[in-house]
């Protein structure tokens, strides 16, 4: 598999259908370009913070076998939407939910419902897909009249992640097309683990970015050594929190793969 896009990798772009098990022994480098190239793996569903206030009572049930689009159309007044999509294939088989036209889905891996909320607008497309193409869902869609508002605390988060990311996506990229030499790499690592050290640890996210500092941005460490299942978890744990709260990462590399 390829070196993370030219141009920028949405994390969501980090871990599509079971990264965690595919990146156990794998090189950080290889680990953290597949992640990039991926998309959201591991679920830790988002939960809404309150109960909303409904536009309506009736829910809209959409089931399907295998996977699915559909279109929804917002009724007036709705200002968000709660969506709880239910995989009911298989244990470990992993699903993959996508809203509107967000590049990042929302992955768990079944039997399992995930649940989350999002603003909306005019309509709402929504996409399940299932590793291997087949499986059965049940998504319940509950229109809000309550407009969707990011936590101003978790969207710096993430703006910090996303920076400090951007540097170990270079870092992954320089020195695997030979632009960057092993100065170059741990420059950047350095850098990496300077701008996690920035973010704020209280929180969901916040518990997880020592795990991502120790493995995407220590400087002791070499291109060939070896990730570990807690960065790996740590991450797509930190896409999806960002995720959830309407402010996912975006990670920008300054070499191409």
């Amino acid at each position: 598999m390829g070196w993370p896009p030219q141009a920028h990798a949405s994390a969501a772009a980090i871990g599509r259908f079971g990264a965690v098990s595919y990146l156990r022994g794998m090189k950080p480098l290889a680990a953290l370009a597949l992640l990039l190239l991926l998309a959201g793996c591991s679920a830790q569903p988002g939960t809404p913070s309150s109960s909303p206030k409904p536009v309506s009572s009736a829910p809209h049930i959409l089931s399907a076998e295998g996977p699915s689009e559909n279109t929804l159309t917002v009724p007036a007044g709705a200002k968000s939407a709660e969506i709880a999509v239910t995989c009911g294939s298989s244990d470990g088989t992993s699903v993959s939910i996508t809203t509107g036209d967000q590049d990042q889905p929302r992955s768990a891996t079944c039997r399992s419902t995930t649940r989350f909320r999002i603003a909306v607008h005019r309509v709402l497309h929504l996409s399940i897909d299932f590793d291997g193409g087949s499986g059965h869902s049940v998504a319940v869609v509950r229109f809000s009249a309550d407009p969707f508002v990011p936590d101003p605390k978790v969207v710096e988060q993430c703006t910090g992640v996303s920076a400090a990311l951007s540097d170990s996506v270079s870092a992954v990229n320089g020195y695997g097309n030979g632009d960057l030499d092993l100065a170059g790499w741990q420059k950047l690592m350095t850098s990496a683990g300077d701008k996690f050290n920035l973010v704020d640890r209280s929180g969901a996210v916040g518990a997880q970015i020592g795990a991502l500092s120790d493995w995407y941005g220590g400087i002791y460490l070499t291109p060939t050594h070896p990730t570990s299942d807690e960065a790996s978890q740590a991450i797509q744990i930190v896409n999806n929190l960002c995720l959830d709260n309407g402010s996912p990462l975006v990670i920008m590399s300054q070499y191409g793969g």
